[in-house]
């Protein structure tokens, strides 16, 4: 998983909350107690590999055969290779069965048999994180991350290591919901698809593949790619801690309002604190 050493950082999902300056160092300890905290990562980082994730999987499925591909595409010629021009972004939804929140760390999917086309090497791209009520209907999903990366460089693409893994900065999510994570190429004149291997049959049962055709949601795929998310589970549910710290920080702002003073002593200078990253 990627993590940042640099200055600490309480977190809040993805979100970015900025408190008042006034806050001084020895409140926003005490509040670092309250608030699951977390590093923001160093980036998004991708590798390739000759075996599959063993450790930190918390959902996953194997498909078996790289025979059935999907495309991870940008195209702007009719005639490449075969297909009318499209920008296709991938993904597949799954569901968090922990018993507690999680933190997602990586996403890895293992390349199809017709592996790369065009070129793909050093590539831009990004990753999105989305909450999903509904993989057929994207009105009730909710971007949580997005985060900007480059594909490995032309060594990757080879049989002898078919597995893509995505490393990018962690993410909290709720145990008990559904979540999608999503590959997007970016724009570019230059033609170029990556393949991944999927199942027609739809098998995994807790979600399936989604696509996004020139920026509009196809909920009609009824397949699964073949997939593992990694991920660490958090102590305990996190979702009442994370209103309960907010709460506090609220009470202690609008406390030192009524009685115009710092709600804690001052520490030097202003204590400030970002919970989190707007991604």
């Amino acid at each position: 998983m990627a993590r940042n050493t640099g200055a600490r950082a309480l977190t809040i999902g993805r979100r970015a909350y900025a408190p008042p300056p006034l806050l001084s160092a020895v409140c926003l300890a005490a509040l670092g107690a309250l608030v699951p905290s977390r590093d923001a990562g160093a980036g998004l980082i991708v590798t390739t590999g000759a075996a599959a994730p063993s450790t930190r999987v918390i959902e996953q499925f194997e498909v078996g055969s790289t025979s059935f591909n999907s495309d991870l595409s940008w195209r702007t010629s009719s005639g490449w290779p075969h297909w009318a021009p499209r920008h296709r972004d991938i993904g597949q939804s799954f569901r968090v069965d922990e018993p507690n929140d999680v933190w997602l760390e990586t996403l890895t999917l293992h390349m199809g048999s017709l592996g790369a086309m065009g070129t793909i090497a050093d590539a831009g791209f990004h990753l999105e994180v989305w909450s999903v009520t509904d993989a057929s209907d994207a009105s009730g999903n909710v971007l949580l991350s997005s985060q900007s990366g480059s594909l490995p460089g032309s060594g990757a693409i080879s049989s002898a290591i078919p597995y893509w893994t995505f490393d990018f900065d962690d993410v909290l999510v709720q145990h008990g919901h559904t979540y999608a994570i999503m590959l997007a190429l970016d724009g570019s004149d230059v033609e170029r698809s990556l393949f991944f291997a999927n199942t027609w049959g739809g098998d995994y049962g807790y979600g399936r593949q989604m696509a996004r055709i020139d920026g509009v949601w196809d909920g009609s795929f009824s397949k699964d790619l073949w997939f593992y998310v990694q991920g660490s589970q958090t102590p305990e549910p996190t979702s009442g801690v994370l209103v309960g710290g907010l709460t506090t920080i609220g009470a202690l702002v609008r406390w030192r309002r009524r009685r115009g003073s710092s709600p804690c002593p001052e520490q030097g200078e202003s204590a400030r604190v970002a919970l989190g990253s707007e991604s």
